[in-house]
């Protein structure tokens, strides 16, 4: 015995899931955003490779260890990476639903 489903649900679920594609899409935009933001305004924290350069020159203040130094970008990086991959893996199921619900919204029509 299946439970009845209001017929707008699906045109509702397709509204929610095309805001959710926008906020996704603008998540997406903020993390570029604050990842170049990053990159530019600190780049011993965000660049290993600008780090690497200032440490060979010995342009970093002595007191700074250079291993938590190298972490640092590192766990920046690995932050970002992560994010990023969050932010794709939910655009991909909210497409995935999308694509299913619209083959649904044609079966229920048909």
């Amino acid at each position: 015995m299946s439970q009845q489903c209001p017929p707008d649900w699906i045109e509702r679920r397709l509204r929610q899931i095309a805001l959710g594609r926008r906020l996704i899409l603008g998540g997406l935009a903020v993390w570029l955003g604050a990842l170049v933001w990053l990159v530019l305004r600190y780049p011993l924290m965000a660049n290993p490779l600008h780090l690497l350069r200032q440490l060979e020159q010995n342009a970093v203040d002595s007191s700074t260890l250079s291993v938590l130094a190298m972490l640092t970008p590192l766990m920046f990086g690995l932050i970002a990476l992560l994010l990023l991959i969050l932010l794709l893996f939910s655009l991909g199921c909210m497409i995935q639903e999308g694509r299913l619900l619209g083959l649904l919204r044609e079966k229920n029509r048909g």
